[in-house]
Formats: C-alpha cells, sequence, structure tokens
C-alpha cells in the first residue's frame, strides 16, 4: 500500500470509528473483543494523525496488551496483521 493509499484509508477509517474515542474507553476485563479492537483501530488512527496527549497513550497501550494477549495470543505479528487487512479492507478501491 503505498502513502496516498494509506493517507486515504486512515482518514475513511477513522471517520467511521468516532465512537471509539481512546482518551474515554473504558477498559476493564468484561470489554468485549470487539470493543478492543475498536478502540485499537481508534487509537493507531489518532497517533497516525496527531500527537497524543501522554494519558492517552497510556491508554492505547493498555489497549494494546489486552487485545493482543486476548484476541491474538500475544502474537504482536498476527494482531499487526490483523490491523493493517483491516485498513486496506476499509480503503475504497
Amino acid at each position: 500500500m503505498d502513502r496516498k493509499s494509506t493517507t486515504l484509508a486512515v482518514v475513511l477509517l477513522a471517520s467511521t470509528i468516532g465512537s471509539a474515542d481512546p482518551g474515554r474507553a473504558d477498559l476493564t476485563q468484561d470489554t468485549s473483543v470487539e470493543r478492543l479492537k475498536e478502540i485499537y483501530v481508534a487509537c493507531e488512527l489518532r497517533a497516525m494523525l496527531e500527537v497524543m496527549p501522554a494519558g492517552e497513550i497510556a491508554r492505547c497501550s493498555d489497549v494494546y496488551e489486552t487485545l493482543k494477549l486476548r484476541a491474538f495470543g500475544g502474537d504482536w505479528t498476527r494482531l499487526r496483521e490483523w490491523f493493517e487487512k483491516r485498513l486496506i479492507a476499509d480503503t475504497p478501491a
């Protein structure tokens, strides 16, 4: 994926997940994997678009670790592959 396509994908995907604000996400043991994925994507996109406050970075780090363990068996590579596929899938042709 080239830089222009990545930028377009980030902007479009970011517009679809406004309700997953990483700074306001309530993270508990009961948070569903789907919700964790929404928050994680919001974190990634926000980090691509702007400098985030330290508190939000810490929250996103917690979400990342929880998601990585619960959905991807602790495997960073699997999480990254999932995210990249999602980014590509949400990019218009």
